[in-house]
């Protein structure tokens, strides 16, 4: 009896951190990733602009200026991103829908098969996810965020390669 408790619990707490970690990801997750990546390409397009500043004339720069306004923008990669994401937010629903539905029908028979106390495989299940949620809350918002993957450094190594390999084609 101990044992069917024992894997009875561990089954629902595992549904429920895979499923608590899910949602978090693409709710919370994903709206921290979107701002670490905007904060830092403002950074290293900031950082281009000061440097580039140094060998640029005034006149090229109000060229580049002008250039770069009527530049047009090309929508259909965020189109193509958000339709990608979507499909895989579609596709993770139905998983976690499955993998529940399945888990909850599992669990309830064999509570009321072997007649298990309910609250005794619940509560530390809950207690659990509430430690994971904790956690992850805190290492999302407190180091991912504030986490410098990009290499500005090369980044502008980059561009500045292209750039001057362009002018050499011209």
């Amino acid at each position: 009896m101990d044992r069917i408790t024992f894997i009875c619990g561990v089954t629902l707490q595992i549904l429920l951190v895979v499923t608590f970690i899910t949602l978090f990801f693409f709710t919370y997750v994903a709206h921290i990733e979107q701002k670490i990546i905007t904060t830092q390409i403002s950074r290293l397009v900031d950082d281009l602009a000061r440097d580039l500043n140094i060998f640029i004339t005034p006149d090229v720069r109000k060229i580049l200026q002008k250039s770069v306004a009527a530049a047009p923008v090309d929508a259909s990669g965020d189109a193509s991103a958000e339709a990608s994401n979507q499909a895989i937010r579609k596709k993770m629903t139905t998983i976690l829908i499955i993998m529940n539905s399945v888990g909850a029908v599992v669990l309830g028979a064999l509570m009321l098969f072997f007649k298990l106390n309910f609250a005794s495989i619940v509560v530390p299940a809950l207690v659990s996810v509430g430690i994971v949620a904790a956690i992850e809350f805190t290492f999302v918002t407190v180091f991912a965020a504030n986490y410098r993957s990009l290499d500005e450094n090369d980044v502008k190594r980059r561009i500045i390669s292209a750039l001057i390999s362009y002018r050499d084609s011209r």
